[in-house]
């Protein structure tokens, strides 16, 4: 079996997000005053941000997965919104423990780092339809683009 099979499987793509998000929780867990961080202004917003980016990229995985032929007109609004309730419900989380307090600005982190990750998903994707001559909205998307 190939690796394209592989991540053609949506139990992949499913697994490997939850393992990732439940790293995420682990770390949203520890109260502020036990991270070590380097500390500079809004570093925050940019560890959300790349905290995100693999989500993105995941879950664009797993909805092009599940659902082959997904146009990136209607994938990556898909991922914003999912990515947009995960990271709520991360901030929510985060409201419960100590030293650890709700961002709009950490929000916003989230679903811009998914956003991108979901775009680079998505030029992979194309790319990788290019190559293989597959059929399908991505493909047909990536002539067009020529």
């Amino acid at each position: 079996m190939k690796i394209s099979d592989i991540l053609k499987m949506p139990v992949v793509w499913l697994v490997s997000l939850l393992v990732y998000l439940g790293m995420i929780f682990a770390v949203s867990n520890i109260p502020a005053m036990d991270l070590l961080v380097i500390r500079f202004p809004n570093w925050d917003k940019f560890a959300h941000f790349f905290e995100y980016l693999p989500v993105g990229f995941m879950v664009t995985g797993l909805l092009s997965s599940k659902f082959p032929g997904s146009r990136p007109a209607v994938l990556i609004p898909a991922v914003i919104a999912i990515s947009l309730l995960l990271g709520g419900l991360d901030e929510f989380h985060q409201s419960f423990v100590p030293g650890r307090d709700v961002s709009l600005g950490d929000a916003i982190a989230d679903v811009l780092g998914a956003t991108v990750g979901a775009m680079l998903a998505v030029h992979f994707m194309k790319a990788a339809a290019y190559r293989t001559g597959a059929t399908g909205a991505l493909q047909a998307e990536s002539k067009r683009q020529q």
